[in-house]
């Protein structure tokens, strides 16, 4: 059985996207959670679907971009993850 990893998943909307990419990564990286996925779309003003992954750096406490994905989310991280984004939209 895999092991579970906390992984935080944000889904944007238009009136949070401060809090998306500013105190809601830093208070989740403060809390040791080390994987972070923002999803926006184009409800939170961007121009497609797109997840933006980050993995904490346990050096720096800060989260390191791993991706964008527009098209498909494929991703190892925390474990094998794959996702035909464009039956989402």
């Amino acid at each position: 059985m895999p092991t579970c990893r906390p992984c935080q998943r944000s889904v944007g909307f238009r009136g949070s996207r401060r809090e998306d990419r500013g105190s809601r990564p830093l208070a989740y990286a403060e809390a040791g959670i080390p994987y972070y996925w923002r999803v926006e779309s184009p409800a939170s003003g961007a121009l497609a679907l797109a997840v933006h992954t980050y993995e904490l750096d346990s050096s720096t406490g800060e989260y390191v971009a791993t991706g964008v994905h527009d098209t498909s989310l494929v991703t190892g991280l925390p474990e094998r993850v794959e996702i035909d984004l464009s039956t989402l939209s």
